[in-house]
């Protein structure tokens, strides 16, 4: 978890939007500070205040993300915002209280500022959900889901619905790196990488979730799993492909749980070269 909580607060995006609001509501100066303060101390003041919350809102994320896997987005939103809640309010008051009196307007009691504190985080919950920024992603165990939903006309010669179950390995294989990543309950063989903006989707024998991983890095991180990187935001595993065909005139894999990938057209070579066929 520490290692997920350090990448996460680094992540040059949420460090890079912290800044910038920081910045915005030093100059605009809303809860009355425009009237008591500089432009600089405003923005001094922002920045502490945001700045305060980024660890303990990352390292919330991470310990609900850990311990409530399986759980609904919302129910463990809800309880990301609790959590924060709880650890953040009582410091933002400290942080208020100390540099302004009861008279300021910034001043409030703790029910007061726990309150703004939970709506706020919900808010950035809800708005994150609605555009689909990427900012609170969570690994979440699901259904396997294909790339591509287009019908498979497999050729006559790799029938995909007779196609054999994924054989076991004769002595099994230690798991990459990129598994230690996952849930404990997804650990498992991986079958398919998929990149989706700054993250990654891993989909193994268990399930699916998402990673705030670069595509590369996680391919890096497979530690020799035999495998080809068939589209630029697709990696399929050698031993998960079961079949091939066409649709749509686009070269597809099939996979044995189902999942079919597309293939691009300068991947085909390279398909080629692990004994499949690449159209």
């Amino acid at each position: 978890m520490l290692g997920d909580f350090a990448r996460r607060l680094g992540d040059r995006r949420l460090l890079t939007a912290a800044g910038t609001v920081a910045v915005m509501v030093g100059l605009l100066g809303p809860f009355g500070t425009y009237l008591v303060s500089g432009p600089v101390a405003r923005i001094l003041f922002w920045v502490g205040v945001i700045g305060a919350s980024l660890p303990v809102a990352v390292g919330c994320r991470v310990v609900v993300e850990h311990h409530l896997a399986g759980h609904g987005r919302w129910t463990r939103a809800l309880a990301v915002c609790t959590g924060f809640t709880a650890l953040y309010a009582p410091l933002l008051q400290g942080f208020i209280h100390a540099r302004t009196g009861p008279e300021h307007m910034l001043w409030m009691n703790f029910g007061e500022i726990a309150a703004s504190v939970f709506l706020i985080a919900l808010t950035v919950n809800v708005i994150d959900h609605a555009v689909g920024l990427g900012a609170v992603r969570t690994p979440v165990a699901r259904p396997a889901m294909a790339p591509e939903r287009r019908a498979l006309t497999p050729p006559p010669s790799a029938p995909a619905a007779d196609a054999p179950p994924l054989p076991a390995p004769e002595t099994p294989a230690p798991l990459p790196r990129l598994v230690a990543r996952l849930p404990e309950a997804l650990r498992a063989e991986v079958l398919l990488v998929s990149a989706n903006d700054h993250y990654v989707t891993v989909r193994t024998l268990r399930g699916e979730a998402e990673i705030l991983l670069r595509f590369g890095d996680a391919v890096a991180e497979l530690d020799g799993i035999e495998g080809v990187r068939v589209h630029r935001s697709h990696w399929v595993a050698r031993r998960a492909v079961v079949g091939t065909g066409r649709a749509g005139g686009r070269v597809m894999l099939q996979l044995c749980d189902g999942t079919r990938v597309p293939v691009s057209r300068r991947s085909r070579l390279a398909l080629a070269a692990l004994g499949l066929d690449g159209g």
